[in-house]
């Protein structure tokens, strides 16, 4: 996969959850807890704020969002860092993000409010959210990437993250989801185009009865089935612009998928033939045949027989 492919992948899920009401049904589908229902839109803020991490190339946290819960403004920081690649390093990139945000928090609070008794910092729930196609083999618990950790015991700094695997939830799993984040992880485990059509008419029904908002969201993915059908764009962007019109958008782009193969096939078999004319051509020059007369008989381009002859 390419890192146009990637990028285009982190922007899909930065701008879905940045969407409170969908990053709430993300972490009530996938996370849970008691702490999950208490969320709302009212007490949820995402975080205008990049914590960049001069050590890691400059990658920064994709999304953070504070809760406060009550009267005495406790700050909970959501982190969720989208991943398409594995990165080998992420607990220690996600201790760096908390320690980021606990110093800026720690910065910002007035003196007499650290010098008090109960004085805390901020809870931080790290999320990473993955839909590459192997397994996520990176630890879940800190502790874990530091050497001889067993010999440590309870005494070495340690939290353990959520990770978000999408490839690796059913259908049953999914069915238990809100229907927008359901829709989106199933389109995102598709092997091809094909299947990506497949899996898209069992949603029909259910993308249908989206809210407007939920749809435009779903959108991205939708528009997904029209790479490599630049010529048919239009038409398919006519189809995204109301749901009741997924059908359509399902035969029209089944057609063009249909039509694209066949000229692949038309492709392939005329370069075959075209292959064969070339070890004609070869033979026949070998035998001293006329230049001429090889090329009237083969219907090689002069370009195509000076390469043979070279």
């Amino acid at each position: 996969m390419s890192n146009e492919i990637h990028q285009a992948h982190d922007k899909r899920y930065k701008e879905l959850l940045s969407n409170k009401r969908t990053f709430i049904a993300l972490l009530k589908s996938c996370v849970g807890g008691p702490w999950t229902e208490k969320l709302t839109e009212d007490n949820l803020v995402k975080v205008d704020k990049s914590y960049i991490l001069q050590d890691f190339e400059k990658k920064e946290s994709d999304l953070v969002y504070r809760v406060v819960w009550g009267e005495q403004q406790v700050v909970f920081y959501v982190l969720l860092e989208l991943q398409s690649t594995v990165d080998n390093l992420m607990p220690f990139r996600l201790l760096e993000y908390m320690l980021e945000i606990w110093r800026d928090f720690f910065k910002n609070t007035p003196q007499e409010g650290r010098n008090r008794h109960d004085f805390r910092l901020p809870a931080i729930m790290p999320i990473v959210v993955y839909n590459g196609p192997s397994c996520w083999p990176v630890p879940i618990n800190f502790k874990e990437i530091i050497n001889r950790y067993q010999h440590f015991g309870e005494y070495l700094v340690d939290f353990k993250y959520a990770l978000i695997d999408i490839h690796r939830y059913t259908e049953e799993d999914l069915k238990k989801f809100s229907k927008l984040i359901a829709v989106v992880f199933h389109l995102d485990q598709a092997k091809d185009e094909e299947d990506l059509l497949d899996r898209l008419k069992q949603w029909v029904g259910v993308i249908k009865s989206l809210g407007r908002d939920e749809y435009r969201q779903l959108v991205p993915w939708l528009r997904i089935i029209a790479y490599g059908m630049e010529e048919n764009r239009e038409k398919l962007e006519q189809y995204l612009t109301n749901p009741e019109e997924v059908e359509s958008m399902i035969s029209f782009t089944e057609e063009g998928i249909k039509k694209k193969h066949q000229r692949i096939k038309m492709d392939a078999e005329l370069e075959g033939k075209r292959e064969g004319k070339r070890e004609v051509a070869e033979a026949l020059l070998s035998d001293g045949m006329d230049y001429e007369k090889v090329k009237k008989l083969t219907g090689l381009t002069d370009e195509e027989l000076k390469a043979i002859k070279h």
